[in-house]
């Protein structure tokens, strides 16, 4: 009998003061000052010249470098401020039904473009990739590649000779063509 009564005793004191700490939670965990959070970053990741590919991909920026691919791979500190502003652009092609093109184009550096989730049918056998400008889609300002199988993702250089500023879309031609088959405005 006094076994019962001491766990009724016990049972009403925790029912009577609770199950938590003495001290309230009532105040929810804050998250890190964007300050805390910018000085866990790599100081390396933090400097303008410093190119992501150093970090991640040693050897192929060194690849990329001895064999001068593109202005400064991945940088923008040599570009005017017009051709920054193009620098992160995406855009998405015009469906076209007769080919089955569609996908994004983003353009990634002042020397590549890429292309994301870009599906094409096939139906006019190799797919001309280029830069064009919307007001003369007949004369392409570069082509970047030709494509003769369904691609999903893929980059592709932009010619050393061509400024960002020289063009304003991207569009697909067929090769019997001279107006594109799809075009996408940046």
């Amino acid at each position: 009998m006094k076994k019962a009564v001491f766990i009724t005793i016990c049972a009403l004191a925790l029912v009577a003061t609770g199950c938590s700490s003495s001290t309230p939670q009532t105040t929810a965990p804050t998250a890190a000052s964007p300050v805390a959070q910018t000085d866990e970053i790599n100081p390396e990741l933090k400097n303008v010249k410093f190119v992501r590919e150093q970090l991640t991909d040693p050897d192929l920026y060194s690849f990329k470098q001895s064999n001068n691919f593109g202005t400064s791979v991945g940088s923008t500190s040599n570009l005017n401020s017009d051709e920054q502003k193009k620098v992160g652009l995406t855009t998405k092609f015009s469906r076209s039904s007769k080919y089955g093109i569609e996908g994004i184009a983003k353009i990634v550096s002042a020397d590549t473009v890429r292309l994301d989730s870009f599906s094409y049918n096939g139906g006019c056998g190799n797919l001309i990739i280029a830069l064009t400008n919307q007001n003369n889609l007949q004369n392409y300002v570069a082509k970047i590649k030709t494509i003769s199988t369904p691609v999903s993702a893929a980059s592709y250089d932009i010619p050393i000779s061509i400024s960002l500023i020289k063009f304003d879309s991207i569009s697909a031609y067929c090769p019997e063509n001279e107006d594109p088959v799809s075009t996408a405005s940046f």
